[in-house]
């Protein structure tokens, strides 16, 4: 599960990775791994950054963007393997434990400065994936996100819901500057056919406040700075 993560967007990078023929490049590593957790039911978190930039195999430049993803592994339920059908199974059919609406105790308690709401579909998760090069079943097989992963419908992506933010964010802002470094944490996942809202509100003239809200209250939570 994608825990949450955080970018860091070096000044002018927007002016360095374009599409002129070059070719960008991007280092991966894993430089945190962490057990929380009773030992029946650990879970494993895991810190991935990747690094990505023009010129820095040989040192000419620093990396234009920094971006860590924290993932979270827990033990998977043993379950039996269901029988083999003898017709085609629709979603209906398969009945894996009810997901609770999950809701942050203490949200936000100002309203947002700037929000924009949007009801995702089967489409926008399916071009998102495509895009992303992400063929995990659990956001187009409705079948196998219920019932491998026991959701109740498809999941909406992660970095969709990053990606949502940083286009809030920098509605948001306007002149003001572009996003320098956004953190957030997820708190609950977004289901496709419920309607998320993405919400914003400036602290103060750098810093910034940003968290998206699904039907069960507040689903992801970050904070952002923007440049001078």
């Amino acid at each position: 599960m994608w825990a949450g993560g955080e970018v860091v967007f070096r000044r002018g990078w927007r002016h360095r990775l374009v599409m002129d023929g070059r070719a960008w490049g991007c280092r991966e590593g894993i430089e945190r791994v962490r057990v929380e957790g009773r030992d029946a039911a650990p879970k494993v978190f895991v810190d991935v950054w990747r690094r990505y930039g023009l010129g820095h195999e040989v040192g000419e430049m620093e990396y234009d963007i920094k971006e860590r993803r924290t993932l979270v592994f827990m033990r998977n339920e043993e379950q039996p393997s269901p029988p083999t059908p003898r017709r085609p199974i629709n979603c209906t059919d398969v009945h894996p434990p009810a997901v609770p609406m999950t809701r942050l105790t203490t949200p936000d308690p100002h309203p947002p400065t700037f929000s924009a709401s949007l009801l995702p579909s089967p489409k926008h998760l399916f071009y998102f994936s495509a895009l992303t090069f992400n063929a995990h079943a659990i956001h187009i097989d409705p079948l196998y996100a219920r019932a491998t992963d026991g959701h109740r419908a498809l999941l909406v992506h992660g970095p969709l819901a990053l990606a949502l933010m940083l286009r809030v964010l920098s509605a948001a802002a306007g002149d003001a500057g572009t996003v320098r470094r956004i953190a957030y944490r997820n708190y609950a996942p977004l289901y496709v056919n419920e309607e998320m809202r993405v919400c914003a509100r400036a602290v103060d003239g750098r810093d910034w406040h940003v968290w998206v809200e699904g039907p069960g209250g507040l689903a992801v939570k970050g904070t952002a700075e923007m440049e001078d």
